[in-house]
């Protein structure tokens, strides 16, 4: 009876890691990426972006690049990103 309980308790708590383990992983790669949640996201131009720039999104300092000039103070709309400068345009 000891050398089955021995076995087995540890191999219930190795299967319930691995079952909590994979759901995990399934589980982030369902998630969208931080780059497609930004998209249709609102930012704030803190200067002129004519057509680079910078904006203020989410409380972090972001390169901006806009197809229309975009004075500094007026609120944008994230989108798309291109490594690290985002594409913005006016709101509205």
């Amino acid at each position: 009876m000891d050398t089955l309980i021995t076995l087995l308790v540890p191999s219930i708590v190795m299967g319930v890691f691995f079952v909590l383990a994979i759901y995990k992983v399934a589980e982030a790669r369902r998630r969208p990426t931080y780059s497609a949640r930004m998209e249709k996201e609102v930012a704030e131009a803190l200067d002129r972006i004519d057509p680079r720039g910078h904006v203020m999104y989410n409380g972090e300092y972001w390169a901006a690049e806009a197809e229309e000039p975009i004075e500094a103070g007026e609120t944008v709309e994230v989108v798309g990103k291109e490594r690290m400068v985002l594409k913005v345009r006016k709101k509205g």
